[in-house]
């Protein structure tokens, strides 16, 4: 028996990726070239309800600019990461 596309994913295959990404032990977060945060999964926001931090898609905190974990010099490496 083989399984159709519609089969595996359903009729939107982005819900089926979304329930992979939002079922992994892991906290993601998706931004753009410009650096604005594009997604976030849940267990990103619960690590940073954990760390008293308040993010969402939709604010304007570009990865850039901000340093969005204080301390961590993550900045310079997401400068690196956009230069190549």
């Amino acid at each position: 028996m083989t399984n159709t596309k519609n089969d595996i994913f359903g009729e939107n295959p982005y819900n089926y990726y979304l329930q992979v990404i939002e079922s992994l032990p892991l906290g993601i977060l998706v931004f753009n070239a410009e650096g604005k945060i594009t997604f976030v999964n849940n267990n990103f926001l619960e690590f940073c309800a954990f760390h008293n931090l308040e993010i969402n898609p939709s604010n304007t905190i570009n990865l850039f600019k901000e340093d969005l974990f204080p301390g961590n010099n993550l900045t310079e490496y997401f400068q690196r990461l956009k230069d190549g």
